[in-house]
């Protein structure tokens, strides 16, 4: 049984709320918490702990309460707003499930670092992407790096893993979804220019080297970013993917 901290309240209710998780227990830096609620001021916060308190009530989930010196010694110094909670895994749902009534499937093929991860799945999520498939692998293993660096959008998310990419993408074809591959080549198309028809599943590669080639072959559109300037980089994971999410997102109708 896996466990994991998380902090900050952005991260500890998307878990409550999308029921994403397990959540094991909540951890209260007590020495906040009794300052902010004596205070006159800090309204937001209060309502955080209000709310905090509603759930504990009504789940009788179970609460500790660390001195500030604690809660940082457990944090590894950080504050965290003084609200953590230790969770079990992400839960993901199957393929089928994924895809039931989706317009807009998101596979990751290659995203390594956990906050470009993160932020991608912020991405995909403020974009109305519907799903997102992911290789068998444990992406959560910096799950309070995730959880923070998607502003809690990685909880909301759909999430399903598959084994196989070339049996995955080949099942989504089978089923109507167009295939959107992103890959700076000869025959790529030009992401202002590009046609999609929806249902659709775009895949994104990762920095170093792009969508598994396995995959290439399925595409019905390849596209890429065309650059303002004469500039030789790539950018980084979640710059590129934010634009063809975004890019992808706002023609789908």
């Amino acid at each position: 049984m896996a466990e994991y901290l998380i902090g900050g309240f952005i991260s500890v209710s998307a878990v409550i709320e999308n029921e994403s998780r397990t959540l094991y227990k909540l951890i209260i830096d007590k020495d906040r918490q009794s300052r902010i609620s004596s205070a006159s001021y800090h309204y937001p916060e209060k309502a955080q702990y209000d709310y905090l308190n509603k759930y504990v009530k009504r789940t009788g989930a179970e609460v500790e309460y660390l001195s500030a010196e604690d809660f940082s010694s457990l944090t590894g110094g950080e504050a965290y707003g003084g609200i953590a909670a230790l969770v079990g895994d992400r839960k993901y749902v199957s393929i089928d499930k994924a895809l039931e009534n989706a317009t807009f499937a998101l596979m990751l093929d290659g995203i390594e670092d956990p906050f470009n991860f993160g932020y991608i799945l912020r991405t995909a999520y403020a974009c109305g992407c519907d799903c997102v498939l992911l290789p068998e692998r444990n992406y959560f293993t910096s799950s309070s790096i995730v959880v923070r660096s998607s502003a809690g959008a990685s909880e909301m998310l759909p999430i399903a893993l598959f084994s196989d990419p070339s049996y995955t993408v080949d099942s989504l074809k089978k089923n109507g979804f167009s295939i959107i591959c992103t890959a700076k080549t000869k025959g790529s198309v030009s992401l202002e220019k590009a046609e999609f028809n929806i249902p659709l599943c775009l895949i994104i590669g990762g920095e170093k080297r792009g969508v598994n080639k396995s995959i290439m072959s399925y595409a019905d559109v390849t596209v890429s970013i065309d650059y303002k300037n004469d500039y030789k980089m790539s950018l980084s994971a979640s710059s590129a993917a934010s634009i063809l999410i975004y890019g992808v997102s706002s023609r789908i109708k």
